[in-house]
């Protein structure tokens, strides 16, 4: 067993600790087939004053957990048998008192937003960020990783796209002299 640092989000609370996963099991894979978490050493950290319990050994329900911020992710090393090609979709979750943006991950032959109805009840997101109120002051927290908890989202949607500095960017002209190596990319020429 190894005991990964992370950060919870409950309810009315924030919670630290390490969380005991098995060894060679990834956080996701390991919240979403138990439905208990055993976390060492936690405390708890309420959000409406920021007043801090310590909380020694918990063992803590899926229900407890709206979101899992694992914070210490070196302990398994890298595994290519886990991986697989992917296509993101930049979404917002609703998880009051919380709401998230971050990447969602399925694979390239489906959109990712559609599948999340099938998918297990602990749901990855990378390049992440949470929005709260702590201690009566708002806050914003950038992860690598977050793990949300399906069944704790009042919604889930696309980050409609917005526009930067680069979408405006002027190209100078091609040479007309130049070879095309770009091959036939599958366009279609504008309707005359």
């Amino acid at each position: 067993m190894s005991e990964v640092e992370f950060r919870g989000y409950s309810g009315d609370c924030l919670i630290h600790g390490r969380l005991v996963v098995p060894d060679g099991v990834r956080v996701t894979d390991f919240l979403n087939s138990a439905d208990a978490y055993p976390v060492k050493g936690a405390s708890l950290y309420a959000l409406d004053d920021a007043h801090a319990v310590p909380a020694g050994d918990q063992e803590l329900q899926t229900s407890d957990l709206w979101a899992v911020e694992p914070t210490d992710t070196g302990i398994t090393p890298w595994r290519a048998d886990l991986r697989v090609s992917t296509r993101s979709v930049m979404v917002e979750v609703d998880l009051a008192p919380y709401r998230i943006t971050g990447l969602l991950h399925g694979v390239k032959a489906s959109d990712p937003l559609a599948t999340v109805h099938r998918r297990r009840r602990m749901i990855p997101l990378t390049d992440a960020t949470i929005h709260l109120t702590y201690g009566g002051r708002p806050m914003t927290r950038a992860t690598r990783a977050l793990i949300f908890n399906r069944d704790r989202a009042t919604s889930i949607r696309r980050v409609p796209y917005e526009k930067s500095l680069i979408d405006d960017l002027e190209l100078p002209p091609a040479d007309p002299r130049a070879k095309d190596m770009t091959g036939d990319m599958g366009m279609v020429p504008d309707a005359e």
